[in-house]
């Protein structure tokens, strides 16, 4: 049997080509997913999701973390629109944290490729609804850190959910500081009512140019700080 052995130059052509594809698998593996909450649709009618909703617990039950997301917490729901009562923001799912009756603490979070210095923005929407039992009025805490839940915070929004059945668009920005970041969504503090939250986007921030009169030049904006970026001589 003859045995081709490759040239150099080809041989680190190809070295390159590997390397370069595994950097674009890299880079892609852990990219933030299921925003909408739609990934799972395959699990309905099973593992105790059926009917409009199916309960969400982390510890001892049959039910599982949905797509790209940690569940942790005993009360949060996974909701099934029902168009007589609240459709979903997008698509046909979204996600219920808290209880009306009970007061507990809950979130839901997810590890996210991200670029060094990049700047993003967390868009979201929120929601709640009105009932005798319930506070109308619930805390959602989303938070943004550097690698995981124990990394440095990177930003943080505090919203209460007031519209009934109606969704409110919440969004922030953040700089990411390594290739890795972490989002969670929490009802803090922990009390009793709850909040819907779907659609959550992150995508990289839109740098708008700005004309500077005084030199002519057109300085990017960084919306991380609300300043114009210095541009290098």
């Amino acid at each position: 049997m003859q045995v081709r052995v490759l040239s150099k130059p080809l041989f680190n052509l190809c070295l390159i080509i590997s390397l370069y594809f595994s950097t674009i698998i890299g880079i892609y593996a852990a990219a933030f997913q299921n925003g909408s909450f739609e990934n799972d649709s395959s699990l309905w009618g099973s593992n105790g999701y059926s009917g409009n909703y199916g309960d969400l617990d982390s510890i001892g039950s049959s039910e599982q973390d949905l797509t790209g997301w940690t569940i942790s917490g005993t009360s949060m729901r996974w909701i099934k629109q029902d168009q007589n009562i609240f459709s979903a923001q997008s698509g046909t799912y979204y996600l219920m944290i808290g209880n009306p009756t009970t007061a507990y603490t809950n979130h839901v979070s997810q590890a996210f490729d991200t670029v060094s210095g990049t700047t993003y923005t967390v868009t979201y929407y929120l929601s709640t609804y009105n009932d005798a039992a319930a506070v109308a009025q619930r805390t959602v805490t989303v938070t943004v850190k550097n690698t995981n839940n124990s990394g440095t915070q990177l930003a943080t929004q505090s919203e209460v959910a007031t519209a009934n059945y109606t969704w409110q668009q919440k969004s922030f920005t953040f700089t990411a500081t390594s290739s890795t970041s972490y989002i969670r969504f929490a009802n803090t503090p922990s009390t009793i009512g709850v909040f819907f939250v779907d659609n959550i986007t992150i995508t990289e921030a839109v740098t708008t140019p700005v004309f500077s009169n005084t030199n002519s030049h057109v300085y990017p904006y960084d919306p991380s700080n609300q300043q114009l970026k210095a541009i290098p001589n």
